[in-house]
């Protein structure tokens, strides 16, 4: 039951939705409340389109596994006609998860507690002695629902997006803003590349809301020559010469990103030696950081783009689920491997670098002091853009068009 005394007041709406100058941050009890935490899972992701599981981690018609969201048991199957589902993960006789852990080439599901089968559509096979006999066939139930419920869901970029309640419009809609903004990518060609067997299946943990860190993922820029030491010691950071900005702010609907001219962060990144670019003919001339709300967060540049899942578990935790992706061509590469290697020691640097100040911040907003903060118009439009789209999904009188757009000329 949602306590709708937790919802935000009328003065924090008004101060949030101010121009940015005289705007303040969303409040710091929707980051550690657990009444503000249930009232996004109903209003923000029963609403919008969520990024849920990388796709390549089932990749076998058979493949399966158990995971639990807000506090639901859903099972993710790869059916037989390759499609990958989601299913609320309960068999409606016994009550029973259907899948009680991760499989691998299965031909059917089998519920521990009385057997009953399903094949990989989530369809009742058998309904083994319902009526006294071995061979439990599904007529006898006589017209009862026994079939897995289905979660509504696509698979896009290499991730299974869900629709948890069934509201959200085209998943193709939802992505337009992000591949007008990519244009110059192929990003559809690009395929999966692993760090390692842990990092896109089951992910990493992070003690911090999911808002705390979507902020720092893709939307807060300055901090990255002060949080990162790679990016201190390159001259291209932070990103402002001669008090201009050297990057550019975006925002369309769910999409807030910031990009950059490669030609101006020339020593920030490694280069890739001979990995093939994913440009759609030649290597793209900006890259960006991209924040597709809720709970995408997306660096890309040249030659790869790297797709970070932000799962919410309570109010203050968050799992992490993170996946590079590249040219198909890239692996035969003959420098790849090193690469690769050296790119995800990189990033492991970076977000442990990040996890440190997003942890910090977390504890931080347990102070009974600065409630709410400022913004530095200079650097922080798409965390203003950001706290704007919360507060509107949290408002009970939404008003989804009251901040106008960023859209910096590219």
């Amino acid at each position: 039951m949602i306590d709708r005394d937790m919802e935000l007041t009328h003065e924090e709406l008004e101060s949030i939705r101010a121009p940015i100058e005289r705007a303040l941050t969303l409040p710091a009890r929707v980051f550690t409340s657990r009444a503000f935490f249930d009232l996004e899972v109903e209003r923000i992701f029963h609403r919008h389109w969520m990024a849920l599981a990388f796709e390549g981690t089932l990749p076998e018609p058979g493949d399966m596994r158990p995971i639990e969201l807000f506090g639901q048991p859903i099972a993710l199957v790869r059916g037989d006609d390759g499609t990958l589902r989601a299913f609320h993960n309960m068999c409606p006789y016994d009550g029973c998860l259907a899948v009680r852990g991760e499989q691998r080439g299965a031909r059917e599901i089998e519920v521990y507690y009385h057997g009953w089968r399903y094949d990989l559509r989530g369809r009742l096979l058998a309904a083994p002695y319902w009526d006294g006999t071995p061979a439990g066939d599904p007529a006898c139930l006589e017209g009862r629902e026994a079939d897995l419920v289905e979660i509504r869901s696509e698979c896009r970029l290499g991730l299974l997006f869900v629709d948890l309640g069934g509201q959200a419009g085209s998943l193709d809609r939802h992505l337009e803003p992000l591949y007008r903004l990519l244009d110059e990518y192929d990003l559809d060609r690009a395929v999966p590349v692993e760090d390692d067997d842990v990092l896109a299946r089951t992910g990493r943990t992070v003690d911090a809301n999911w808002k705390s860190y979507i902020e720092n993922a893709a939307i807060n820029i300055l901090h990255e020559g002060f949080t990162h030491e790679a990016y201190r010691r390159s001259p291209d950071v932070p990103r402002a010469r001669n008090g201009e900005r050297t990057f550019f702010t975006v925002r369309e609907s769910s999409l807030l990103a910031f990009g950059f001219r490669m030609s101006d962060v020339p020593n920030t990144y490694a280069t890739g030696g001979n990995t093939p670019h994913l440009g759609r003919s030649a290597p793209p001339t900006r890259g960006y950081f991209v924040t597709l709300y809720p709970n995408i967060a997306m660096p890309i540049r040249v030659n790869m783009f790297r797709l970070g899942v932000c799962l919410p578990e309570a109010p203050g935790r968050s799992r992490i689920l993170q996946c590079g992706n590249f040219h198909p061509d890239a692996a035969a590469s003959a420098d790849f491997a090193a690469y690769h290697r050296g790119l995800a020691e990189r990033y492991e640097r970076v977000y442990d670098e990040d996890r440190i100040a997003i942890e910090a911040v977390q504890r931080a907003r347990a102070s009974p002091v600065w409630q709410q903060h400022f913004y530095a118009p200079f650097w922080d439009e798409l965390h203003y853009g950001f706290d704007n789209l919360v507060a509107d999904d949290l408002s009970s009188q939404a008003v989804r068009a009251s901040v106008p757009g960023v859209a910096t000329a590219r």
